[in-house]
């Protein structure tokens, strides 16, 4: 067979057209007329299906903040003091006034322990609740208040009797002074302040609030007695200066927890974003729930894109751990199961944007 297979290539003869070419051409008085303008940062996208990113603004502001917040918590406790002094005053002026008269010994110091059970039992009450009701936890605050009713109410009967007791004693012994009163009154209300701030610290479930609580509600009640009599001799009135005593002694408790727990944290988170924004919450557990639950030593009820064990915080020692749980959750703009966390770590759960802080004492 003779049969042939002929292939031909089209323009295989054709000589290539070279194509036009733009030059790019740049002088030296191009370049000395270039502007000083900074390349434009391109802001990258964060992974993860999150409704609300933490604002990058928090890391440069997280002193003044944290700052802020610390403050704020101090205030609070103190408010809680000064609330609680004014309805015990209210509740113990209704049932114990001027007019008021006594007859055996025995029954004044009955009487006096009732009087110092309704001012212990009522501050209690209030710097218990404090934390629940701000939180919007009402199953805490009922807990935490009741708690904190019911052994400043006994602490608070100790002291009446005791100082009571005390200054039937120093009476005993001459005519008394102002010198006499105010010793007898400082002891007193220092043994309520020691229950009141006791009764806080087992309220909230944390041993470390219970010593901050023991330091505290003793310099509140110290300071109050020594300023009672005092202020008592300047108004010369019995009503005025109770009023200005009872509350005082709320009041000065609940500065003075409040400024220990401040000296004496090691770390904790600030909500600098979310429906709880300015409030602290101390670390004191070895680990510590974040969630929606009750049960949870933070709880973000008012969030509701937060899981009920959302997260947890580990205390290692050396390093504090966080690991999400039922929720996930973002360690500086990035999903994170397990991290550990440095001062300035942002956090976030749902939609609660929260600053980790730290002391470096021993770390």
């Amino acid at each position: 067979m003779n049969d042939k297979i002929e292939i031909n290539f089209d323009g295989e003869d054709e000589q290539p057209v070279a194509k036009p070419q733009n030059r790019l051409i740049i002088t030296g008085e191009d370049l000395l007329n270039v502007p000083d303008t900074p390349p434009r940062q391109i802001p990258q996208k964060q992974p993860g299906s999150f409704a609300t990113q933490p604002d990058p603004g928090w890391q440069y502001q997280k002193k003044a903040g944290a700052s802020a917040m610390s403050g704020r918590s101090v205030m609070q406790s103190t408010i809680a003091g000064l609330i609680g002094g004014l309805l015990a005053w209210a509740v113990a002026e209704s049932l114990f006034g001027d007019n008021h008269t006594a007859g055996s010994v025995s029954q004044i110091l009955i009487e006096m322990g009732v009087f110092g059970a309704i001012i212990g039992g009522i501050i209690g009450c209030c710097l218990g609740a404090a934390d629940g009701v701000v939180s919007g936890v009402w199953e805490k605050a009922l807990k935490a208040g009741g708690i904190g009713l019911g052994i400043g109410a006994a602490g608070g009967f100790l002291g009446g009797v005791c100082g009571q007791y005390l200054y039937g004693s120093l009476l005993g012994s001459g005519q008394p002074g102002i010198g006499t009163f105010m010793l007898a009154r400082t002891i007193a209300w220092s043994v309520v302040g020691i229950f009141v701030g006791l009764g806080q610290g087992v309220g909230r479930g944390s041993g470390k609030r219970i010593v901050n609580g023991l330091i505290g509600g003793l310099a509140g009640g110290f300071v109050a007695g020594l300023l009672f009599d005092p202020i008592g001799s300047a108004v010369n009135t019995g009503l005025v200066s109770r009023l200005v005593g009872i509350s005082i002694l709320g009041g000065a408790a609940g500065l003075a927890v409040g400024l220990v727990e401040e000296m004496r944290k090691e770390a904790w988170l600030s909500v600098v974003q979310g429906p709880l924004s300015g409030k602290q919450f101390i670390l004191y557990e070895n680990i510590t729930r974040i969630g929606s639950s009750p049960k949870c030593e933070i709880t973000l009820i008012k969030d509701p894109q937060v899981m009920p064990e959302h997260a947890a915080i580990e205390n290692r020692g050396a390093s504090f751990v966080l690991s999400s749980n039922q929720g996930p959750a973002l360690v500086n703009g990035q999903p994170a199961h397990q991290m550990r966390l440095q001062a300035g770590t942002m956090i976030v759960v749902g939609s609660t944007s929260l600053l980790f802080e730290e002391k470096a004492i021993g770390r």
